[in-house]
């Protein structure tokens, strides 16, 4: 049978307008018309699906040896089960590295053909959301309820900061973050204007800052401390701005000693007592910390190929209670873990050595420039903390800092 062709033109313009549409979704992931049971919804992975199909009719379907691997291991985790375990096979969690693929694939292959001004859009229409539920919170939940899955309102003895178009703050603080680092790209390509980076960076650092969580913190002193590091100045100027910053967060703190936000609380707990970041009190800040011991005990353990998919929730408990060198740490914290809170823990627990190679192999492949790095490295804390695999900005800063990334328009 001849293999089916689409006529050029329509194969173009059907792409153009996908691939545009790709770079605005990837700024509302948690937003679809109809929610599914999951905070990430579905048009990304449908839309960029789509393009890959359009490759294949096309013949255009080509990969690299990693993304072979990538694409391999994605299917590995649908059938790579431990009989000897308990498993339980939850679709969001075998799906999420296929579906992590297929973005990958989409703006690794098509960044330099999309719009930057879908992206813009996406950031600004953010924005709007944040100030129409500063203004008006009850309309703002009748307007976009019907689109999120849930919206996580205050939880905990410190209020919580805005949610723009995402499900909770925290998820709001790391869409900040990649706006930024997405505008830093943008603007490193010459693909917008000086201006237009000077309006995504307020936009940006205003998200980061309204969500008023921790993970919003974490974000800025990040990107603060990896400008700081490649900023081509003397080493007395970034000792001066590191004292600054430092005065800037105590005054901060003072000033707002009576505002109970959970960035401030965490800010100040830290500056008084900087050991109170191990302080497993904290639930937020215990279950990272658990979720990474738990894959380094799996691994020294002698599960260097994991424990097989659908095992996490089985095994966790056991790998911290067993741990020579945290048990007594952890104490009876750990009947709170979740390895699920870190994507990195995760699949290291299941997959082993099979996504540590993954991990290692795709973040090699770096194009040795300073930006390129800082949005490298800030990408993986998304995949440390509490991002799913299945995050469409991961993909989308390791696609397009990729040093294959293609850079040939759309033919």
């Amino acid at each position: 049978m001849p293999f089916f062709h689409l006529p050029q033109i329509v194969e173009k313009v059907i792409k153009v307008v996908l691939i545009n549409l790709t770079i605005f979704l990837a700024t509302i992931p948690f937003l679809a018309p109809i929610p599914i049971n999951s905070d990430l919804q579905y048009p990304i992975y449908l839309v960029c699906g789509a393009i890959i199909f359009i490759d294949i009719l096309s013949k255009k379907f080509i990969l690299s040896k990693v993304e072979i691997y990538f694409l391999g291991l994605s299917m590995l985790s649908f059938f790579y089960i431990n009989p000897l375990l308990e498993f339980n096979l939850r679709i969001p969690k075998i799906v999420g590295l296929l579906f992590a693929f297929v973005v990958f694939y989409v703006f690794k292959r098509y960044w330099r053909s999309m719009n930057p001004i879908y992206f813009k859009f996406g950031v600004y229409l953010n924005l709007v959301f944040i100030f129409l539920e500063y203004i008006q919170v009850e309309f703002y939940i009748k307007i976009v309820s019907p689109f999120v899955r849930i919206i996580k309102l205050d939880e905990g003895d410190s209020d919580r900061g805005f949610h723009g178009l995402m499900a909770e703050p925290s998820f709001l603080a790391g869409m900040g973050a990649f706006f930024f680092l997405v505008s830093i790209v943008l603007i490193k390509e010459k693909r917008i204007s000086r201006l237009s980076f000077f309006l995504l960076f307020i936009a940006s650092f205003s998200m980061m800052i309204l969500s008023s969580s921790i993970t919003g913190v974490i974000f800025l002193a990040a990107i603060f401390a990896l400008s700081l590091f490649f900023i081509n100045i003397s080493i007395i100027n970034k000792v001066i701005l590191i004292f600054l910053a430092i005065i800037s967060s105590f005054l901060l703190v003072i000033v707002t000693i009576e505002v109970d936000l959970r960035a401030l609380d965490f800010m100040r707990d830290t500056i008084v007592n900087p050991t109170s970041i191990l302080n497993l009190n904290d639930r937020s800040i215990s279950t990272r910390l658990m979720a990474l011991i738990g894959a380094y005990e799996s691994m020294i353990g002698g599960h260097i190929f994991g424990n097989g998919v659908g095992s996490l929730q089985f095994v966790i408990f056991d790998l911290l209670r067993n741990s020579k060198l945290f048990s007594d740490y952890l104490g009876d914290h750990i009947y709170f873990a979740t390895g699920y809170i870190s994507a990195i823990s995760h699949y290291i627990i299941e997959l082993g050595l099979f996504f540590i190679v993954f991990l290692v192999w795709i973040y090699s492949q770096t194009r040795f420039i300073s930006y390129v790095i800082s949005v490298r490295l800030i990408s993986l804390l998304f995949l440390l903390f509490s991002f799913s695999i299945l995050f469409p900005p991961v993909w989308i800063l390791l696609a397009i800092t990729d040093k294959y990334n293609i850079k040939k328009i759309i033919k």
